[in-house]
């Protein structure tokens, strides 16, 4: 069953296509396109998910085998992000993409979820370790100020800031994380820069927002 599942995988890989995804939007496909199989894998492994009471669960084997198909090069790991499914069962998720599949500009609404995603990403990738220092250390160095729209606000001693990943995680994967990667942007602009994979840099959202004064 080994071989055919990881077909079954390679095959919703490719139906998911360039665009980042979850563990749990590969699962959601995978159901959608092999109710059968998934079955027998959840007699086999037990259903994943919060109160599932075992460490081991259908949901851990995919994620293992889409570990497997990373470790091989088929698809690359991004970063955890903290915004999980209800009952997902862990406190992180996992995101993946196939290598050099995202090589064209792709619009994005602001509610929908690979926006959201995107966004999530940066903000779980900045927030622990070094990452968060270094992501304290640019705000500084931009003193506080939004490198696309030069907003500065500080509320009781916290300033209003929040610091952008400019190498997209869903072209780089995982990678060490440098102060010359990062920028400040305020939480508007960084939610901008999120409506396109990949982001909007910087100066193309200051050009945006004047276009956007200009025609009103």
């Amino acid at each position: 069953m080994a071989t055919s599942l990881d077909q079954l995988v390679s095959n919703v890989i490719a139906i998911i296509g360039k665009e980042p995804f979850s563990t749990d939007d590969f699962i959601t496909q995978f159901r959608a396109q092999y109710p059968r199989q998934w079955d027998e894998l959840e007699e086999e492994y037990g259903k994943g998910g919060a109160g599932n009471g075992s460490k081991y669960t259908v949901n851990v084997r995919i994620g293992n085998l889409l570990g497997a198909k990373a470790n091989r090069g088929e698809i690359k790991r991004l970063e955890y992000a903290r915004e999980v499914p209800e009952n997902w069962g862990s406190p992180v998720i996992r995101h993946w993409v196939i290598p050099n599949t995202i090589g064209s500009d792709t619009s994005l609404e602001i509610d929908s979820a690979k926006a959201r995603e995107g966004y999530a990403i940066d903000a779980s990738l900045l927030s622990r370790g070094r990452n968060r220092e270094l992501a304290e250390a640019r705000k500084s160095y931009d003193h506080y100020t939004c490198q696309a729209c030069d907003f500065k606000l500080q509320i009781e001693s916290r300033w209003v800031i929040e610091a952008h990943h400019l190498n997209p995680l869903s072209v780089t994967g995982e990678t060490e994380t440098k102060l010359e990667h990062l920028v400040s942007l305020c939480p508007t602009c960084h939610r901008i820069s999120h409506l396109r994979s990949p982001p909007y840099t910087p100066k193309e959202i200051r050009q945006l927002r004047k276009a956007s004064v200009n025609s009103t």
